[in-house]
């Protein structure tokens, strides 16, 4: 069977942030091809507009995934690349299989201070203001609990945002595309996996647990990871993966 696993990344990252998750998703996941999507506005579309609204980013995605779907499609959406996700399959029911989502939040089920930490407010502005590898500095220190990690990350997007700089703008307006984002209208109608991390400094896990109450989903929660679970610890985050895709997939 044609097995696909598409990933949408979150606010300010592009297909590069899933370079060390995707080495751990295809090692754990053979029978699946692993396809990142490019968010417009964001890395080789860093060019254009990005989309002020969830609608029109699921709108823009369509065409990488036509050019690549296959008979089971799974959409795994970190943050914002959540909302995305969660969007496609109220949209078009049809063309997904099964949703996994990574440290989401949605609007209208959790109040903005949990979505948002005020405690990171001072980094999330210097990170909006400033350029290189002293805004890498800063979202790091929001999304990377690994010091380790957090390191080679951090030179790794250097790289990347001197190839794809990442505007003030298109920034401003994936903000306002997330903060807008309320699904609360839409039933559950697909297979979904959430996935929480106790401790995110960006956003807080009970955005993880009340989406996984609220839909009654499958819910797993690292206890250990900041925001950005699949870079802080891919191993464990491309074990469960498999061991819910096992149970649900095949």
């Amino acid at each position: 069977m044609d097995k696909k696993l598409f990933l949408i990344t979150g606010m300010m990252r592009t297909k590069a942030n899933w370079k060390h998750p995707v080495a751990e998703l295809k090692a754990q996941l053979p029978d699946y091809e692993i396809i990142p999507l490019e968010n417009k506005g964001m890395g080789i579309f860093h060019y254009l507009k990005a989309p002020l609204t969830i609608k029109e980013n699921v709108e823009f995605l369509k065409e990488q995934y036509l050019a690549n779907k296959g008979e089971v499609n799974i959409f795994l959406g970190f943050s914002l690349g959540g909302m995305i996700a969660t969007m496609w399959s109220q949209l078009f029911k049809d063309e997904v299989s099964g949703l996994i989502l990574v440290t989401s939040s949605f609007g209208g089920l959790q109040p903005f201070w949990k979505r948002l930490k005020i405690s990171i407010l001072p980094s999330a502005i210097m990170a909006f203001i400033s350029k290189g590898k002293t805004r890498e500095n800063y979202m790091y220190k929001m999304i990377a609990k690994s010091e380790q990690q957090r390191e080679k990350l951090i030179n790794e997007w250097v790289i990347e945002q001197n190839k794809h700089p990442v505007t003030m703008m298109n920034t401003l307006r994936q903000l306002v595309s997330g903060w807008t984002f309320n699904p609360l209208r839409y039933k559950r109608a697909h297979p979904t996996l959430v996935i929480g991390s106790l401790n995110d400094q960006l956003a807080h896990y009970h955005c993880s647990e009340q989406i996984h109450k609220f839909w009654d989903t499958d819910y797993i929660r690292h206890d250990n990871c900041g925001h950005d679970v699949l870079n802080d610890d891919p191993n464990w985050a491309a074990t469960n993966i498999k061991k819910w895709l096992d149970e649900n997939f095949n």
